[in-house]
């Protein structure tokens, strides 16, 4: 009842969880008596998670008709500006709704403190520490708490895989009742990136990227024990919440085996935010899966970004037009927004890297403690300048770095004074990097980054250095390989690889937020 009394409890910054209750009934506005459809998108994990699910909210919100109320849910730093708390909804001027789960403060410290996100289990046990509030959460926005009231709306619940209260939420639904509250409320998956769909072409599977390729000759095992380690991961915190929930359902309580094999999916749809020619359809896939493009516009669409125009991105820009001035290449290292533990190495090792390779440096990254100091950074250059005979350079140019904490990433990647980005592997960044033409060097650490490394080089644009190699101490390897890359790209007499115009004026490319915010309204039909 707490949750829903007044909205502001709901969307304000809370300073502590509220005790978990099944038998919360919240009362629910009256304006939803002119309302046929809720959408609800969720997401947690960090900006490369929420920002596409987020994304989509707004364009649910854009696109849908005034009777239609689109929530979005999620850690409160991730509010948007333009949202207005649950329960605010006018017909006649329909807004995007927000409900907080968590803390700010909690995932800010979580966030900063990366030597404690050295355990991998860390971030699942953070996730897992919300399915409480979460699945409350749920329950308020669907009205299924409100057995009383008769109601009309159906609801679609548009989650991020790691929301597996939205999963749990749905088979509650469908053990709890007859049938008939279910009917109106659909929950489906928003998928990022193939890796998060179990099958024989995913290499690298979430969570078990970090076993690489060291089980080859037997597949069965090395999913077997890939599997084995989300289970260790999510299964314990997942079944005990699930003990709990089920005990109101006159239903038996088998504990879940195999989160990543075959459960975790919502039932009502999934949704696949990627293209064919990155993650073809697979018959191991679920039935329901529609595939529909990376989240976003590709170049084609003249799309106005609020990045674009950003201090940040002029900053960039200027720096990029002045490299092009004095015929020197630069190159764009960032790592995961998440901000990894092996962060500062990373930037440390991208100014040697440049300084070896003779290129300016962009560092791309919103933590500023990983960024070398300004002495640091005049230090390691001056240590790791070739001589001019090494790069058969007539004239060395001194290199130059600049840190900036954002950008659009599409912009400074299309310019052509940018010869590659370095990055982990995040499937946002692999796909701008892929479709405008820009030479990848990729770094990736956990999560979908290592089956994104494996299927940017079967394009045959990317390399895969690892964390533990892309280190100051081995800085010329990776110069080489940043040589090699720039080598490449000039075969083909362009500034760009030509790849990525032919990926870019692919239809299916982009376009994935439009078409899924249309899929996400067909399901309330």
């Amino acid at each position: 009842r707490e949750l829903h009394s007044a909205s502001h409890h709901v969307c304000a910054t809370r300073k502590e969880q509220r005790p978990f209750a099944m038998s919360s009934s919240p009362e629910f506005p009256e304006t939803l008596t002119a309302v046929d459809l809720v959408v609800v998108t969720s997401a947690f994990g960090s900006d490369g998670d929420v920002g596409p699910m987020l994304a989509l909210a707004r364009e649910t919100r854009r696109v849908a008709p005034s009777t239609t109320r689109v929530v979005f849910v999620s850690n409160p730093k991730f509010e948007p500006p333009e949202a207005h708390p649950f329960g605010d909804h006018e017909k006649d001027e329909p807004r995007l709704e927000f409900i907080g789960v968590g803390t700010e403060r909690e995932y800010e410290e979580l966030l900063n403190n990366s030597e404690k996100r050295r355990n991998k289990l860390t971030l699942p046990h953070f996730w897992m520490g919300h399915l409480q509030e979460h699945f409350r959460v749920l329950k308020t926005v669907t009205g299924y708490d409100v057995p009383s009231v008769s109601r009309k709306e159906k609801v679609v619940a548009v989650t991020h895989p790691l929301d597996l209260a939205a999963r749990c939420f749905e088979e509650y639904l469908l053990l709890s009742d007859d049938g008939t509250s279910n009917k109106q409320i659909t929950c489906v998956t928003a998928v990022l990136s193939p890796a998060m769909l179990r099958c024989e072409d995913v290499r690298s599977p979430v969570f078990g990227g970090c076993l690489g390729g060291c089980i080859t000759k037997s597949p069965k095992l090395a999913w077997s024990v890939r599997d084995l380690m989300v289970d260790v991961a999510f299964a314990k915190k997942l079944n005990a919440f699930r003990r709990q929930l089920l005990k109101t359902t006159q239903t038996t309580y088998v504990p879940v085996t195999g989160v990543y094999k075959d459960w975790f999916l919502c039932h009502g749809g999934v949704l696949a935010m990627w293209p064919a020619w990155f993650g073809g359809a697979h018959p191991d896939w679920p039935k329901t899966v529609a595939q529909l493009g990376f989240p976003g516009e590709g170049g084609g669409k003249k799309t106005v970004s609020t990045e674009a125009s950003s201090p940040s991105t002029t900053q960039v820009t200027r720096f990029l037009d002045s490299a092009v001035r004095d015929e020197t290449r630069v190159w764009v290292f960032m790592v995961s927004s998440g901000n990894p533990p092996h962060s500062a190495s990373f930037f440390k090792a991208a100014v040697c890297a440049a300084a070896k390779a003779g290129v300016h440096a962009v560092l791309l990254t919103k933590h500023e403690r990983a960024v070398p100091s300004l002495e640091e950074i005049e230090r390691l250059r001056k240590k790791n300048a070739p001589k001019r005979k090494q790069l058969n350079l007539s004239f060395l140019p001194r290199t130059k770095t600049i840190h900036v904490p954002h950008c659009d990433l599409r912009l400074v990647l299309s310019h052509p004074g940018v010869a590659g980005v370095v990055h982990s592997g995040g499937v946002g960044t692999t796909a701008v990097a892929l479709t405008t033409g820009t030479p990848q060097i990729i770094v990736p650490n956990a999560w979908d980054q290592h089956d994104n490394a494996a299927r940017a080089k079967r394009l045959g644009v990317a390399t895969e250095i690892s964390v533990k190699s892309f280190s100051a101490g081995r800085a010329g390897k990776i110069a080489r390989s940043m040589h090699a890359l720039d080598v490449k790209r000039g075969q083909v007499g362009s500034d760009k690889l030509e790849k990525g115009r032919t990926l870019d004026g692919d239809p299916t490319s982009w376009g994935g937020t439009r078409r899924a915010a249309k899929h996400v309204l067909g399901f309330g039909r």
